[in-house]
Formats: structure tokens, C-alpha cells, sequence
């Protein structure tokens, strides 16, 4: 379901939008760069498990990593996919991640693993979203899943009752809430990072291959637990600034006051 129409109403509900944009010349240019990659293993996203073998894979996710990061502006690539339904729930004053991350997710591969997990628990911003996008026709286990707000919430509060016991338990206790995200390529999922997602071993037939990365406002408030991470400058980097806030910055180290 597209959700591009009603976006704002759709993610103050559920904390996510869901929208497809395969048509994009954009998408299209990081797909083919991502295809002449693994020209070598065939040009069929999903059966490139048939293969690679999974001790090949981070050296193969890597240097994928490393192409797609060396597009000649591939932040104004990867706005021009989510930038509609970005500005609608972000806002028009963005910081976008330093780095675009690639993600291949093989069956039977223990290691790409995610367990559930809010990002907030690493330092990131509240006000941060996750721009996800599928190259692949992904459901099940071999897509990811996103927990629902009030569920979210729910982990929270019991969080400090499982820090001796492992966050494994409290996945488990939650198993039959987690949601996962049916896709075909060009779907794009916006979700704020506050909601607890994750994955879980790839139990399907078919290799799930999608890239992320995180945008937040400019102004928002950072979350600064670990000084100079996750903040902007370092994690993040000022990407979409209004007039004003471009003139202003002429000023920020220039206080009216008298020596």
C-alpha cells in the first residue's frame, strides 16, 4: 500500500510511511551501479545467494558499500527518491547521514542478523528517520520489521527489567508484535528510528538487498550521550538549509558583547 497521499496522517499513526518510487531515475542509477557489482554473480538480485557464499559476502557487501558511496552526488540521488514524503514529515531544513548503507541479507545468513532494537539506545537523534529502500521483492523472514508505537513504547518501560537478561528475552516475549514489511523493488519505508525494528535470520528462498540512511531535522535537538557521535558534523552533515539559515551561519560565532 502507498501511503504517499496521506502521509503526514498515516505516520503520526503508525510511526512509518510507506511509498514506491522504482520509476526514478535516481533509484535506477544506484540500482545499476549496485548490478554492475555483481554482474559477475548474475543480474538476478534474488537467487545471488546461488552464488556467493556467505564467508564471501562482507567483502562483496563492502566494496558495493564503497561504489555506491562514490556516486558523484549521491545525496541529492537519494533525496530525489524520498524527498517528497522526507520534507513532509521532516521538514524542509535537513542533516542526511554521512554514508548511505548497503544491506544484503542471504538465507541462512546468521551474521546480517539485526536484533530488535530502537536506535535512540545508540545515541541517535529523537527526531531522526530511516530512509529504507528495497531492490528486491522481500516479505517474511527476509525482510525487516518495525514494531508498532504503543508496542515501542511498551519495550521502554520494561527495558530495565531485562538488562541482566538480554534484550533476546524481551524479543521473544514480543515475537507475534513484530510487523514485517512486505516490498517489491522501488519501495521506499520512512520510519522514525524511535520504533524498535530489526530482522531475523532469512528463512525464505530469495536474498533481500535494500540500502538506508537516516536524515533528521537540522534544528532538532541532538542526543548527545556520547559526545561528538551521532550529531551533526560528524554523523550526519547539514544537507537542506533554508535562506536565512545559510546567512545566519555567517554569525554564529560573533556575540554582541564587549570584551
Amino acid at each position: 500500500m502507498d501511503h504517499i497521499n496521506d502521509a503526514q496522517n498515516f505516520f503520526l499513526e503508525n510511526g512509518y510511511v510507506k511509498f514506491n518510487n522504482k520509476s526514478s531515475i535516481s533509484y535506477q542509477l544506484i540500482r545499476d551501479v549496485i548490478a554492475t557489482e555483481l554482474e559477475q554473480y548474475g543480474f538476478d538480485f534474488e537467487s545471488i545467494h546461488k552464488k556467493i557464499k556467505i564467508d564471501e559476502l562482507n567483502n562483496v557487501r563492502m566494496n558495493i558499500f564503497n561504489k555506491i558511496n562514490s556516486i558523484k552526488n549521491w545525496d541529492d540521488h537519494l533525496y530525489s527518491i524520498g524527498g517528497e514524503v522526507i520534507s513532509k514529515i521532516i521538514g524542509n531544513e535537513i542533516s542526511i547521514q554521512n554514508k548511505l548503507n548497503f544491506s544484503i541479507q542471504m538465507p541462512g545468513d546468521k551474521l546480517s542478523q539485526i536484533p530488535m532494537h530502537t536506535d535512540r539506545a545508540g545515541g541517535h537523534s529523537l527526531f531522526e528517520c530511516v530512509l529504507w529502500i528495497a531492490f528486491t521483492t522481500s516479505n517474511k523472514t527476509s525482510s525487516m520489521y518495525i514494531v508498532d508505537p504503543e508496542t515501542s513504547i511498551s519495550i521502554l518501560n520494561e527495558l530495565p527489567n531485562y538488562e541482566l537478561n538480554g534484550i533476546n528475552l524481551l524479543e521473544k516475549k514480543y515475537l507475534n508484535k513484530l510487523k514485517f514489511i512486505e516490498v517489491v523493488p522501488g519501495d521506499c519505508i520512512l520510519f522514525s528510528s524511535n520504533l524498535y525494528h530489526g530482522n531475523v535470520v532469512n528463512e525464505e528462498a530469495s536474498t533481500r538487498i535494500s540500502i538506508n540512511c537516516r536524515f533528521k531535522s537540522l534544528w532538532a535537538p541532538e542526543y548527545k550521550k556520547y559526545p561528538n557521535e551521532r550529531v551533526t558534523g560528524s554523523f550526519y552533515k547539514p544537507y537542506k538549509l533554508s535562506p536565512v539559515s545559510i546567512f545566519a551561519s555567517k554569525f554564529l560565532n560573533k556575540e554582541p558583547k564587549f570584551v
